[in-house]
């Protein structure tokens, strides 16, 4: 920490105790010096000679509250004289107030700043240190204290500022299983963040890092190896992990060599649907290439689909004949039956009839109640 006493802009430094690299720093108002700092909690404790008392977060700088804007009155003015001193959760310092309406009035006080929160801790674990892109990885969170409320979960890419992924909730152990999908390769970095609550001072977890890889993406085609031409063809193609936004190549290749190429990419699901009209005959060649990106390597699948004739509306004329044949012989039938049967007498004292196949009279044979052809040798 430097002073107004010496050359240059005041600040607060954070360094680190093995490397001496800076890991935070803060430039606050250059209008008054500082006195002196204390650590406790994870808390950075600074008294400031004329403004009272700065708590930042030791880990981050960041400030977590102050008594630097307390209102003491028109020309009044508080000094601090020591360290902070830290004890039961309360700060210690000894101070005076200064009216400057009145010269030479200055009044010593042992000031005591309120009472602040108790400490709160978090712990991020995996077990997984390296993953292939798109693949999940799996993650345990212990907030101390155990309680249910929502906890920040950041990421960032190494060298990145971190962003905030999701806002998930523990249980009333204070737990938390939750997964992610890492969306690029390289150094991926997990952190929690609690903001507490009146009771518990908000707090940050370790930092999980694993290095995500780039792979070889499983493709599947899931279509008709046959088709018929002038039909519409549907190419079904999934990717495995699912991964959206991979640029797909499909070149359709006819028994002839002729080639045309569709351009198009997954979708959310690592899915793509494509389709085709196939103009000729024969074995077409499909191949699929998932073109290599900064997070995958290129993979090519081929599948061949046998083009035949258009057979349905042949076999359907054919059905229809079969049909219009079937009802034909059976309206034929029905029709002799009727003329054949139609307005015969059933007693010998009738007119007589003829018979209606060759003519020949008939003859009534009262034994069996019915009419008999002599020259077809039936009965009617």
């Amino acid at each position: 920490m430097s002073s107004l006493k010496n050359p240059g802009k005041p600040a607060i430094l954070c360094l680190d105790l093995n490397t001496g690299k800076i890991l935070w720093k803060i430039n606050p108002n250059p209008q008054f010096g500082f006195l002196s700092t204390a650590v406790a909690d994870k808390k950075l404790f600074v008294t400031v000679n004329m403004q009272g008392l700065y708590c930042f977060d030791a880990f981050t700088g960041r400030l977590l509250w102050n008594y630097s804007d307390v209102k003491l009155g028109r020309l009044k003015q508080i000094y601090i004289y020591s360290n902070p001193t830290i004890a039961e959760g309360y700060v210690f310092a000894l101070g005076a107030l200064s009216d400057n309406s009145i010269p030479s009035k200055r009044i010593e006080y042992l000031i005591i700043f309120g009472k602040f929160k108790k400490s709160s801790s978090i712990s991020l674990f995996s077990n997984t240190k390296e993953v292939g892109f798109g693949e999940e990885i799996s993650l345990e969170l212990k907030l101390l204290p155990g309680k249910n409320t929502n906890i920040v979960i950041e990421t960032r890419y190494a060298g990145e500022n971190w962003k905030p992924y999701k806002t998930l909730k523990t249980n009333e152990k204070g737990e938390l299983s939750f997964k992610i999908i890492p969306n690029r390769t390289g150094y991926l970095e997990i952190k929690g963040y609690w903001e507490g609550d009146k009771e518990y001072s908000d707090a940050f977890s370790n930092i999980v890092r694993i290095y995500v890889k780039k792979v070889t993406l499983q493709v599947n085609l899931n279509s008709a190896t046959e088709s018929i031409i002038n039909n519409e063809y549907t190419l079904k193609i999934s990717v495995l992990p699912k991964v959206k936004d991979i640029p797909v190549r499909v070149e359709y290749i006819s028994p002839f060599g002729k080639k045309v190429v569709h351009l198009t990419k997954t979708n959310n699901e690592g899915n793509i649907v494509d389709n085709f009209i196939f103009n000729e005959k024969g074995e077409w060649d499909i191949k699929v290439t998932l073109e290599k990106t900064e997070n995958t390597l290129a993979v090519s699948k081929n599948i061949k689909v046998l083009i035949k004739e258009q057979g349905f509306p042949y076999m359907l004329i054919i059905i229809i004949i079969a049909i219009l044949v079937a009802v034909s012989i059976l309206f034929i039938f029905i029709r002799r039956k009727q003329t054949r049967y139609k307005g015969y007498p059933t007693t010998s004292n009738q007119v007589s009839y003829v018979c209606s196949i060759c003519g020949t009279k008939l003859v009534y044979v009262s034994k069996y109640g019915r009419w008999y052809c002599p020259k077809c040798e039936r009965y009617f």
